[in-house]
């Protein structure tokens, strides 16, 4: 040793120092890990054993021992386990300090997820504190991260589960808070495999609160979700949840509606356990809506299926659901049977056969009395029968007509009413109408009573002048003077014409409370020959008239009636000379003599025969025939102001033949003083004379 330096001994010997204290921490390092695993997995069992004061202080050991290690995961861990621990003793101020530790001791990018637990813990732990701000704070906090991560699905898949613990721990309303917060977040994201979780979740834990309305509203919802993503099992499970939510509001229809898609899914998918189910529940309801015969129906199919693919003990169920049917089904033997066949195999499937035998007991008492109680009713209305039968008949008689009596009175009074009513109205309507076209008439009336009797005296000036200048400067004027004045004379002449007729269309109107005196027709018709003696001269007429009677008229307007007639026939006359009919009819029945005035002249078309009696209708031109288009408009007045009719039945180039009716009076009489031959012949001298005059 005496040849060794003494720097270099003392160099290794620092070495030597050196190297002992970099491997003791390391080695005492290692052996703390195992330790706080250790006591970790400790406090880990008495938390599920729910002894939390040793959990406490096994967590509290593992935090001293990673603080003197300054190992900052175990920290952060130590400090979240004790957070857990607390909370559960209801010391929510303690867990939420362990909390803070948790969060200021771990990297939110190495180890999100502690970081997401610990946030959650401090959400739910100033809600225990009903602090409602800072939980909300945090809340949005954790919403926040993984929304700007893009990663709101894990987030929701995160709450879905921790809403599942408490759904298996039955803390039934926590979870609902939960899933309700995924569902949301399922919908941002758009995730509809989430929708479809949270949804039947919720649907299931709603079920269970017998909160049935809700749950048929979460199955819809996840049905439809099921049905989008195209997931037979998930339909099956869906619509299978949906029918049994139905059931237990007594929607038998949509419940069966819903079972049978469940069946159909599962016979899809093969899974045959799960379509037995179907069938049996299936035959449930239909027992429940008194559907007996399809009751039986499934539940034999269900039996069938249930020997070959379910285990025996879980054939009870469907032997006690048989036997209930069957019962209702007057087959109550076959239920017997099945459950009796059933005892036999209670050894292997360890089933207490008295629950067996009970039941039996209680479906043979049942049946016992339901069949001692209909023997009893058939008989006692055998008894009763024949007694009411009569009774029954006659009562039924007397109230069917009674029933009917009062029917028909009270329709009858119903149209009674119904019919005055309308009556009434339809009167007064009828009244109010005609005030308001007596009034109108009466006003056109007077108004072409004096335009047309005002407007004579200007007309008849201009055409004094016009008469005057021609007899005193007609030297002077040139041809197309001459012709101008001519224009003007004629057209003086139409509204003279015009105003006449007016005027008596007008006198007409307006004599309604003319006097009547008795008319002898024959007589009137000789008085119109007379007027019209140059026309018929000119035109070698032949009036032919029948026998006529004496009526109760104004003379002047029978004259005018029968005087327009005949000058409408003469004017519109054919290529032959006219002939012109006129004879009487009376129709006792109807107390009316009809007037025919009949022509061979030029006729009139169907289409015109309403619109002839117009005023100021013309069918032809002014120079063709001459007239204002009155004649007949003031021959269908004056038959109106005897409450008449007048009418044509003519066809074109066939000759007309007017009609028109006027009523018999007391004094009425026909008479015929002269024979047709004989008045043609007086007015052919008649016109002879005139002509020679």
């Amino acid at each position: 040793m005496r040849f060794i330096p003494h720097y270099l001994l003392h160099t290794c010997a620092l070495l030597l120092l050196i190297v002992c204290s970099t491997v003791r921490p390391v080695y005492a390092q290692k052996n703390s890990a195992d330790v706080i695993k250790h006591l970790h997995k400790k406090g880990h069992r008495y938390l599920k054993k729910a002894e939390l004061d040793k959990a406490l202080d096994a967590f509290s050991q593992s935090l001293s021992i990673a603080e003197r290690v300054n190992e900052v995961e175990f920290i952060a861990n130590s400090n979240y386990y004790m957070c857990i621990a607390q909370y559960q003793k209801g010391n929510y101020k303690q867990a939420l300090e362990h909390c803070f530790n948790t969060t200021e001791n771990i990297n939110l990018h190495n180890n999100d997820e502690l970081w997401r637990e610990s946030m959650f813990m401090l959400v739910k732990g100033y809600e225990k504190l009903k602090q409602k701000d800072l939980s909300t704070y945090y809340k949005n906090k954790l919403y926040k991260f993984y929304w700007e991560n893009g990663r709101l699905s894990e987030y929701a898949d995160f709450l879905f589960t921790k809403g599942e613990e408490l759904h298996d721990k039955k803390q039934l309303v926590p979870a609902i808070d939960l899933y309700e917060q995924a569902n949301v977040l399922y919908e941002k994201d758009n995730d509809k495999i989430g929708r479809y979780k949270c949804n039947n979740s919720l649907a299931e834990i709603h079920a269970l609160l017998d909160k049935h309305e809700k749950a048929i509203a979460y199955n819809r919802q996840a049905l439809q979700y099921a049905k989008i993503l195209d997931d037979t099992t998930a339909i099956a499970n869906s619509s299978f949840q949906l029918g049994r939510a139905y059931l237990a509001v007594n929607e038998f229809t949509n419940a069966n509606d819903n079972f049978s898609i469940a069946l159909n899914s599962n016979q899809q998918l093969g899974n045959k356990e799960k379509e037995v189910k179907c069938l049996n529940i299936m035959a449930d309801v239909f027992y429940k809506q008194e559907a007996y015969l399809k009751a039986v129906n499934h539940i034999n199919m269900a039996i069938e299926m249930a020997h070959s693919y379910l285990p025996k003990s879980e054939w009870e169920i469907i032997y006690m659901n048989a036997a209930k049917i069957y019962a209702k089904s007057n087959t109550p033997e076959k239920g017997t049977i099945l459950l009796s066949n059933y005892i036999k195999h209670r050894d292997e499937v360890g089933l207490n056969d008295e629950k067996i035998n009970d039941y039996i007991e209680q479906i043979e008492l049942t049946h016992a009395k339901e069949q001692a109680l209909k023997d009893i009713r058939i008989a006692s209305l055998e008894q009763r029968q024949e007694i009411h039968r009569l009774h029954n008949i006659m009562a039924v008689s007397v109230g069917f007509f009674l029933l009917v009596l009062l029917i028909l009175a009270v329709f009858s009074y119903y149209f009674q009413r119904r019919s005055n009513r309308l009556l009434r109205q339809a009167n007064v309507a009828i009244a109010n109408n005609n005030e308001k076209l007596q009034a109108k008439n009466s006003t056109l009336e007077d108004f072409a009573f004096i335009a047309s009797h005002d407007l004579k005296e200007p007309i008849r000036t201009i055409g004094g002048y016009v008469t005057l200048l021609e007899r005193r400067y007609s030297k002077n004027f040139d041809a197309d003077t001459t012709e101008f004045i001519s224009f003007i004379k004629e057209a003086v002449d139409r509204m003279q014409k015009l105003l006449n007729d007016i005027f008596d269309y007008s006198v007409i109107a307006k004599d309604s409370d003319i006097t009547l005196n008795e008319v002898a027709v024959r007589d009137v018709i000789d008085v119109v020959a007379g007027n019209l003696q140059m026309e018929i001269h000119e035109n070698a007429v032949q009036i032919r008239v029948g026998k006529m009677p004496i009526i109760q008229a104004n003379k002047s307007q029978i004259i005018q009636l029968f005087q327009n007639l005949i000058a409408n026939a003469i004017k519109f006359r054919g290529v032959e000379a006219p002939i012109i009919q006129i004879y009487c009819q009376t129709d006792t029945k109807a107390k009316r003599h009809i007037f025919t005035v009949k022509d061979n002249g030029i006729g009139i078309a169907p289409e015109y025969h309403q619109k002839v009696f117009d005023a100021f209708k013309r069918l032809n031109t002014r120079d063709k025939y001459a007239g204002n288009g009155i004649g007949l408009a003031i021959c269908a007045k004056i038959v109106a102001q005897y409450k008449g009719e007048i009418w044509i039945q003519s066809d074109e180039g066939k000759g007309s033949m007017f009609c028109f009716s006027l009523p018999i009076t007391k004094k009425g009489k026909i008479r015929d003083e002269r024979q047709k031959s004989g008045i043609i012949e007086s007015y052919q001298v008649l016109n002879a004379k005139t002509a020679a005059a």
